[in-house]
């Protein structure tokens, strides 16, 4: 069995831990449980992976659930259950970069997967959202999809779930933003639950998305923070856009007051690389304004922004460049982040996801792949 990073992510299952993570290059989506105590891994078999909050996968898209008992480090496999025809196998041209988990319903626990297809950056995507049902995590089963009919063609990237709603809202690269009605039970197509959709501007390229004070905020490569609203079956722009035009932007992430966006460098842009890390305060009515900027030297692309539950550390993952790798900072003062450690990597971290088990802080990163070695990190705070 072999892989490379993919993405996972922690929450409580029937009392227990449980990590959610995706082997990309491998069989695919792997349940770990009951984990103690966190420490650094080296895969088992050689070449597992597992991220944060989202899924990727390519090579077969099969689904494998392993179970790991609360005393041991291995975990043992339970089941396994492919989420796509094995003729779209096509390990350059579908990957999978994000997952979420909804708990909310009953009988069933669903776990979406999104597909990411070929793609021509920033104007067209491929990809649809894959439905799986890990009640049973002996047969876990794809049981529904949704694929957005447009021209040109639109692929989906992160999502956020909304549990008190039963709303799914995905952002979906050049579709913009969708809410989808999740509740009650889910099957096949899923096209007849969209309650809105928007494209924020004539040429989005939607990142990734969270609900955060009754907004939902969303942060486009192209075109900066948007602060938007569902009201209905209408989402619409409240506030932002067109605020981040020195570089092309990547994650986000929002708590309390403040939000943080990340940059992407893969393609510079005003010959800028994604070096910087985006901070903002949203004001009465939730509206963004940049007040700072943190500037991390011989990096790239700030990949993944994410934060503790408690609202006092900041951490990104970094890629490209001599100083990639993982940085954590105190937001103490959440407008001016101060640097509290680092695990310099040069081959970078592609994501990152803050966790708390057992009273204690770990971030749990997943490290880009090298040849012939592959390995999944964790690092407590």
């Amino acid at each position: 069995m072999s892989g490379s990073p993919g993405s996972s992510f922690l929450n409580r299952w029937l009392g227990a831990a449980l990590i959610v993570a995706f082997l990309a290059g491998g069989p695919g989506l792997a349940l770990f449980e009951g984990f103690e105590h966190a420490r650094p891994i080296t895969p088992h078999p050689a070449g597992a992976h597992f991220e944060d909050g989202r899924v990727s996968y390519h090579a077969d898209h099969c689904l494998v659930a392993r179970s790991l008992g609360h005393n041991r480090v291995l975990p043992v496999l339970a089941s396994l259950c492919a989420t796509m025809p094995a003729e779209a196998a096509d390990p350059l041209s579908h990957f999978v970069p994000l997952i979420t988990w909804y708990r909310s319903v009953l009988p069933s626990r669903y776990v979406f997967v999104g597909q990411e297809g070929p793609m021509t950056i920033p104007s067209a995507a491929n990809g649809d959202i894959h439905v799986v049902d890990v009640l049973d995590l002996a047969q876990p089963h794809e049981v529904a999809f949704y694929h957005m009919d447009a021209t040109p063609s639109a692929g989906t990237h992160n999502f956020w779930m909304d549990e008190a709603a039963q709303i799914l809202y995905a952002a979906y690269y050049d579709g913009g933003v969708i809410a989808l009605d999740v509740s009650g039970a889910l099957a096949g197509d899923l096209s007849g639950r969209v309650l809105a959709q928007l494209k924020p501007s004539a040429t989005p390229w939607m990142w990734g998305v969270q609900l955060s004070g009754g907004s939902l905020y969303a942060i486009d490569l192209l075109n900066g923070l948007y602060q938007i609203r569902l009201a209905g079956t209408t989402l619409s722009v409240v506030s932002g856009g067109g605020n981040v035009p020195d570089r092309y932007s990547s994650d986000l992430w929002v708590s309390g007051e403040y939000a943080y966006t990340g940059t992407w460098g893969v393609l510079k842009r005003n010959g800028a690389s994604g070096n910087a890390v985006k901070i903002w305060h949203l004001g009465p009515t939730g509206a963004p304004t940049l007040v700072d900027s943190i500037i991390t030297e011989g990096i790239g692309t700030v990949s993944d922004v994410k934060g503790s539950a408690d609202g006092r550390l900041l951490v990104f993952s970094a890629e490209l460049g001599e100083h990639a790798g993982l940085y954590v900072y105190s937001l103490a003062d959440p407008a001016h982040p101060t640097l509290r450690g680092r695990v310099i990597n040069p081959v970078g971290f592609h994501t990152a996801k803050v966790a708390e088990i057992g009273g204690r802080q770990y971030v749990f990163a997943a490290r880009n792949p090298e040849p012939r070695r592959h390995q999944h990190w964790s690092s407590m705070m």
